[in-house]
């Protein structure tokens, strides 16, 4: 997730989670991101399902994996977010990965 402030710097290498304006989880690595990395949640593999959850009521962002969320390490990421006008999806990743995203079906 990204906010209305999120500016991304692909050419220094810097993608979303490594700034103050977005959000981030790398199942590969299994590292959460923002404005920093710690170690964090479960690995994916080719053909995973990850759901991204963002409660602007609590101030939370939460993943699941596969539909599991705590038993396997995920649910909420990051709490006491705050954001500048609103949050966005958002996601980067390098030339040889593919993504397929569903927002709402």
């Amino acid at each position: 997730w990204c906010d209305a402030a999120y500016v991304g710097h692909a050419e220094n290498g810097d993608g979303v989670g490594d700034g103050p304006h977005s959000w981030a989880y790398d199942g590969w690595r299994q590292y959460k991101w923002h404005d920093g990395h710690a170690e964090w949640g479960a690995r994916w593999n080719s053909g995973d399902f990850l759901g991204v959850m963002v409660d602007m009521d609590e101030r939370t962002i939460s993943y699941t994996l596969n539909g599991r969320a705590e038993e396997i390490g995920m649910g909420v990421a990051f709490s006491g977010i705050k954001v500048a006008g609103g949050v966005y999806p958002c996601a980067s990743f390098n030339r040889k990965e593919k993504m397929q995203f569903n927002f709402g079906a």
